[in-house]
């Protein structure tokens, strides 16, 4: 099942929202963001590794005026696949840079290392949080999740209050633990927040990182009112 997505929009000159679809999934589709640059669209998350949704995203950047294979770098808000998945069939295509925070590229690289030992990981990590034995027990198996291609490692790394390479705007990175532990906002100068659909309201995390998540997302939430009438969440069709 495919939900059907909104149309492309142009949010403002030179920045447009390409909603791309979530294959089988209540959340429907993921806001992707692309700036118009000298060097090329860079864009915001990529979307689903689906041929679907990657037919969807070709279409969509073409929508604006731009080719899929002209992409000059691909910023990762978090390492999820409905955000991340699509950013290497970019990156192939095009020869675009993707960047993500060190935290979440952590976590994938760790996901490379331990191969189908992070499976079993992440159950016992439900298990530990008192997620039921019946929901556990519906998790993929290591079979169906070995059938699923990996999230590829970036090029760069995002760092907190970092200028990002987007030329001709000025951007900065966000860095808003929480939903993931790199999961990153954009600012657009001063009246745009770029933001996932994690960010600053949902503060759902690994045990391990909670409390972290907690005192570092606390600076980004008191931006939120400074930002909020100009906010453009990279989010899903039922949030």
């Amino acid at each position: 099942m495919v939900h059907e997505v909104p149309p492309v929009e142009r949010v403002r000159p030179g920045l447009w929202s390409v909603p791309v679809p979530i294959p089988n999934s209540p959340l429907g589709y993921t806001l992707v963001y692309l700036f118009e640059t000298e060097r090329g669209p860079v864009l915001v998350d990529s979307g689903w590794d689906d041929d679907t949704t990657w037919k969807v995203l070709q279409e969509g950047i073409a929508t604006t005026g731009h080719d899929v294979a002209d992409c000059y770098g691909v910023l990762v808000t978090h390492m999820h696949p409905d955000h991340h998945g699509l950013s290497g069939r970019v990156r192939d295509a095009s020869g675009a840079w993707v960047a993500m925070h060190p935290q979440d590229a952590f976590i994938l690289q760790r996901r490379f290392e331990i191969d189908d030992e992070w499976l079993l990981q992440a159950a016992a990590i439900l298990l530990d949080s008192g997620a039921p034995e019946e929901a556990i027990a519906s998790l993929p198996t290591i079979d169906e999740i070995g059938r699923m291609k990996p999230p590829v490692l970036p090029d760069r790394n995002l760092a907190d209050d970092q200028r990002v390479d987007v030329p001709g705007w000025d951007v900065r990175a966000l860095w808003t633990p929480g939903h993931s532990p790199g999961h990153t906002c954009f600012i657009v100068g001063r009246d745009v927040l770029v933001a996932p659909s994690g960010a600053l309201v949902k503060l759902v995390g690994w045990p391990l990182f909670f409390i972290a998540s907690v005192l570092a997302v606390l600076p980004a939430m008191m931006l939120l009112p400074l930002f909020a009438p100009f906010l453009m969440p990279t989010t899903h069709k039922s949030l």
